[in-house]
């Protein structure tokens, strides 16, 4: 994993992307030349070169969207079958538009080369899926780019990490094993490596150097420790022997942030948060955010006008009632405002109160149900992001009749408040529709990596994932 502006992302998936995109250039400019003379020639007389070496990037984009790049892919070649049919048919429609504004701008009077377009999907769709197979080949059983890791600590949190199968191949790391500590119940983890906190101060710094340990993870909840003592607490003189051999030290926390992109909500602490990288959201990038929420806006609202007239009109059709609804919601600060959504239940639906929606929600009418699961009932707040009540990209913004328990059952629930809520964001491309209690925490703790990281970047992220979750109705209810 490396961080890229504030954002972890994995390495066997930047090495995919940049292979990928260097395939596809290299075999656009071979097409060029082995297609008819005419074709061939017009291109490369017309600067047929720019295409060809753009035409990938949007590619990858698409690719991109719908989550061809994940880890699931790489290791285990699983992408599903609609998951490809969905990118031969996006790639398909931005090759033929691309060509086409190309063909139409300097070529008007040459016929449109459908041949040339044809061949330049079947090549791209041959490399995409070739690729992926030769990866879940060549990294299946591969160490490489793989940390090998050891677990400082049996506790608590070295079981979430033995349960969370960071051992299994798929994963960014290579859990070798767990070190045990005087007092700590060893649970079900596994492998138990030798006692290496009692026989030397150097065990450790030995064993991590010997068997190419890259990492130790520390898991202790209790930091103290006699001085000079070598029983229990947190080792400090072995791992500082660790850290001076050049093997990295990092605590639980932060390794859980990294792996899993998420914030593990039982173990931070309020210390942990102050003296942190991250959590700072400075006067530039506040501006930087309004700017990219105004572009994509008008950008957005212009791409899907027809889309909003057809659905006011099928609402109006469906059911009697407003084509809009108007709901209290959590925002800035703590402050209350109206959100707006395209109406997809009934009117009286909530006549006795506030209430989670439920999965195949009676509630919810013919023409709610199509436009819940592809999302196309949050468009509408796009206004409140103009008025400045929302950002494009944040945090879900939560209704105020559950705030109160939220903020007693889910830990730091009020600081997703430090930043606007959003249209779509972290927790939305990465967990289903939250409908419990237990669902908005395992929602936060997204969201709270989402407040640590703040970025355009990662806002770009989630902007492009965003499609696969509306194209695949992910999570939807």
């Amino acid at each position: 994993m490396i961080k890229l502006f504030n954002h972890h992302i994995s390495l066997h998936a930047i090495l995919l992307a940049a292979t990928e995109v260097a395939l596809l250039i290299v075999g656009g400019f071979l097409l060029m030349e082995l297609m008819p003379i005419h074709v061939g020639a017009s291109l490369v007389n017309d600067g047929g070169e720019v295409l060809v070496a753009s035409l990938p990037l949007a590619v990858f984009l698409v690719v991109c969207s719908v989550g061809l790049y994940s880890r699931r892919v790489i290791f285990h070649n699983g992408f599903q079958a609609s998951q490809w049919v969905t990118v031969f048919a996006l790639m398909s429609g931005v090759l033929g538009i691309g060509l086409f504004v190309f063909w139409w701008s300097f070529m008007p009077e040459e016929r449109f080369p459908f041949s040339f377009w044809a061949a330049t999907v079947a090549m791209y769709s041959g490399i995409g899926l070739g690729l992926r197979f030769a990866f879940s080949q060549v990294f299946r059983d591969s160490e490489i780019f793989r940390k090998r890791v050891v677990v400082l600590g049996t506790g608590p949190q070295a079981q979430k990490i033995f349960r969370g199968s960071l051992e299994d191949k798929k994963a960014n790391v290579n859990v070798v094993g767990f070190v045990g500590l005087d007092g700590q119940d060893s649970g079900p983890v596994r492998p138990l490596l030798p006692d290496l906190l009692h026989n030397s101060r150097y065990a450790l710094a030995d064993y991590a150097q010997e068997n190419n340990i890259d990492e130790i993870v520390v898991t202790l909840a209790d930091r103290r420790r006699p001085e000079g003592g070598l029983g229990g607490g947190l080792p400090v003189w072995e791992m500082m022997d660790c850290k001076l051999r050049g093997i990295q030290i990092t605590e639980f926390d932060c390794f859980w942030e990294r792996e899993f992109g998420k914030v593990e909500l039982s173990t931070i602490r309020p210390s942990w948060i102050i003296f942190s990288d991250g959590f700072q959201v400075s006067a530039v990038k506040r501006v930087m955010k309004r700017a990219f929420d105004l572009l994509f806006s008008s950008l957005f609202l212009l791409a899907t006008l027809p889309v909003l007239l057809l659905t006011a009109l099928a609402i109006k059709l469906d059911s009697a009632g407003p084509v809009f609804y108007s709901q209290k919601r959590v925002g800035l600060n703590g402050n209350l405002f109206p959100v707006l959504k395209f109406r997809s239940m009934r009117t009286d639906a909530e006549k006795n109160g506030a209430q989670w929606a439920s999965k195949s929600d009676s509630r919810v009418t013919r023409v709610g149900k199509f436009i819940r699961k592809t999302r196309i009932d949050e468009i509408p707040q796009i206004l409140n992001v103009f008025r400045g009540e929302m950002s494009f990209v944040g945090p879900r913004p939560e209704r105020p009749d559950f705030m109160e328990e939220l903020e007693r059952e889910v830990p730091y629930y009020s600081e997703r408040h430090r930043v606007k809520p959003g249209i779509t964001g972290w927790a939305q491309i990465n967990y289903p529709y939250g409908a419990t209690i237990e669902d908005a925490r395992q929602k936060h703790s997204y969201d709270l990596y989402y407040l640590k990281n703040i970025s355009i970047f990662l806002d770009l992220v989630i902007l492009v994932q965003t499609v696969r979750v509306v194209l695949f109705g992910e999570g939807a209810r």
